[in-house]
């Protein structure tokens, strides 16, 4: 079992989340030992050695059973000899009526074959630290890989609403009642705290220059401001000697909680990083991390719009006061309905600056997809669909930041170690170092997954805002050249432009050599390529667009672009169309009633 291998055995685990588990269980026992030594002679009786030795012989050995309504546990001699094996053949329980552990065989064995039992469907870090094997093809029947990989978020300290998304983030948590009135202070020791640890990060990349995360590893244009997720560069290139403990302590675990978001926090119980551990699949973990993506993501008004609690009711409220406090202008309310900017009040007395300003406020709200005042939220996990188009491309470019620097913390590629793995003299069956390489290998599976899944979307959004600035071109009337977007569209390529510092849309160049394609036309070409067997693997292109074609993309990849995304495009689509009503109603007021159509 891991907890027993050398120092030497352990770098094979380099950048894998598993190491601070086994450090963390090797911490527990010695604790648990000395606890019990403070209290009776168990020095006289075994040493620390042989009280872990002990400690995982029942770990990996008991079976969970109910005897008269109690749950318990027991070990079995005999059949705790049974090896692992999916689907599972035989199941055991506890007779009551014999009094007696039996097991039952699921299909005909045949005489003189081995009999397995099945420890579950598990992620590998559970079997090697519980069991000391990892499985190399830890699949169901049905594809379902169930290997997982933390991965870990946080706020940055350098962000412009750090403040306003701390207290967001920590919104629901055990101590957040506890510390919100003196919100101020506690943020002011996150602040310094992580501070100190990138000063820390800087001193150590120092003197250990490979362990810094290259620059050109990022995808540019995915921070809405320069110094973006600088603290996680610095806390995650720290080297990981063994028997180092986690920089950061976790949180008290459950019996469950290794299928749940698990959080940790600096003293004084100020949550700011939370961890997410995340498989090859659709379930609730993958649905939290795409919504703590999206509270990360949020831009000043955005944060503002989602954490205002403002129901139907108090948005009519402020629709009339709207009203009111523009005469009796029932455009105002109107705005305010729908959730869209107010205009600049004055109507025909507007100068030419002043429209200016409002139709490029009117245009970026379209392109961006400001929320409206009804979207809020409790906590950060709640946020399940879209805010906006600009914030999920904001966060699908953090999740691929994510992603890149955890794998640039290990020291072999993916490619690498399937190849090695076909080596079995290098690396012989059932030895410690072949199963230390099935699970960084693994890991590396689920983050090149979560890579590919993040840029095909990015590559999807790019179209949805194509196509909105084609129909917002069509729509506008002549003067709508000096919006603050410019678009230029070729049948060869194009080039998008955000003038401002908003982050609406980015400065992005397709190769000449690919036509333009339509939303419909990506998803239909990610239906005829959706192959769950050919995409399990991303060794060969982890991060290749869909767009070139060529890539198999999995059914939950797809889903999210067909459904989430797609729903997300109607709703821009609608907000494009009330824009262009309001631009109507404010033409016919300019121009004396008269009506215009655009």
């Amino acid at each position: 079992m891991p907890i027993f291998w050398t120092p030497e055995e352990l770098q094979n685990l380099q950048g894998s989340y598993l190491l601070h588990q086994i450090a963390d269980r090797n911490q527990a026992i010695t604790e648990d030992y000395q606890t019990i030594c403070s209290i009776a002679p168990l020095a006289q009786v075994c040493t620390l050695e042989e009280f872990k030795w002990a400690r995982m012989c029942v770990c990996s050995r008991n079976f969970g059973l109910q005897i008269d309504g109690h749950r318990t546990s027991a070990l079995v001699p005999h059949a705790d000899m049974l090896n692992h094996y999916r689907p599972r053949e035989t199941k055991w329980t506890f007779d009551e009526d014999r009094n007696a552990f039996t097991i039952t065989t699921l299909q005909h064995i045949p005489a003189g074959a081995q009999v397995y039992d099945s420890y579950g469907q598990k992620c590998n870090h559970r079997f090697l630290l519980n069991y000391g094997f990892a499985v190399e093809e830890n699949r169901e029947l049905d594809g379902f890989c169930p290997n997982e990989v933390p991965l870990e978020l946080m706020v940055d300290p350098e962000d412009v609403c750090f403040t306003e998304k701390v207290e967001f983030w920590t919104r629901g948590e055990i101590h957040h009642h506890h510390h919100h009135g003196n919100s101020g202070l506690v943020t002011q020791t996150i602040l310094a705290q992580a501070q100190q640890a990138m000063q820390a990060a800087e001193a150590n990349n120092h003197h250990n220059p490979h362990q810094q995360y290259s620059a050109k590893h990022r995808k540019s244009g995915g921070s809405t401001h320069s110094n973006s997720h600088k603290f996680f560069q610095h806390s995650h290139s720290m080297p990981l000697p063994y028997p180092q403990q986690p920089p950061i302590e976790s949180a008290p675990q459950s019996g469950s909680s290794e299928a749940s978001a698990l959080s940790l926090g600096f003293p004084g119980g100020a949550t700011v990083v939370k961890r997410v551990r995340v498989c090859v699949s659709n379930n609730e973990n993958t649905r939290l991390l795409f919504s703590l993506l999206r509270a990360l993501a949020c831009n000043e008004a955005e944060l503002r719009a989602i954490t205002s609690p403002m129901s139907s009711t108090s948005s009519a409220a402020a629709a009339a006061a709207a009203a009111a406090a523009s005469g009796g202008n029932t455009e105002a309310m109107s705005r305010a309905l729908f959730g869209l900017p107010e205009s600049l009040r004055g109507g025909h007395h507007q100068n030419s600056h002043q429209q200016q300003v409002q139709h490029q406020h009117n245009h970026q709200n379209v392109l961006t997809g400001t929320p409206s005042p009804q979207a809020f939220f409790r906590s950060c996990r709640d946020i399940r669909h879209p805010i906006s188009l600009r914030n999920e491309r904001a966060a699908m470019r953090l999740l691929l930041d994510v992603v890149r620097r955890h794998l640039a913390m290990y020291p072999t590629t993916l490619a690498q170690d399937v190849a090695d793995l076909m080596d079995e003299q290098s690396l012989p069956r059932f030895s410690n170092k072949r199963h230390a390489k099935i699970q960084v290998r693994g890991e590396k599976e689920v983050l090149h997954h979560y890579a590919l899944w993040a840029q095909t979307s990015l590559d999807v959004l790019d179209v949805i805002a194509e196509e909105l600035l084609e129909e917002e071109q069509r729509s506008s009337a002549a003067g709508a050249a000096a919006s603050a977007v410019e678009v230029k569209l070729t049948r060869t390529g194009k080039t998008v432009t955000d003038v401002g510092n908003h982050g609406g849309v980015d400065a992005r160049t397709t190769s000449a050599s690919l036509p333009p394609v339509s939303y419909e036309y990506m998803i239909r070409r990610m239906e005829e390529d959706c192959d769950d067997a050919a995409s399990s693997v991303y060794a060969a292109a982890p991060t290749s667009s869909v767009r070139g074609g060529g890539v198999g993309i999995h059914h939950t990849i797809l889903r999210y672009c067909a459904d989430v995304l797609g729903s997300l495009r109607r709703e821009e689509f609608k907000n494009l169309k009330r824009l262009r009503a309001m631009r109507a109603r404010e033409h016919a007021s300019r121009n004396g009633g008269k009506p215009s159509y655009m």
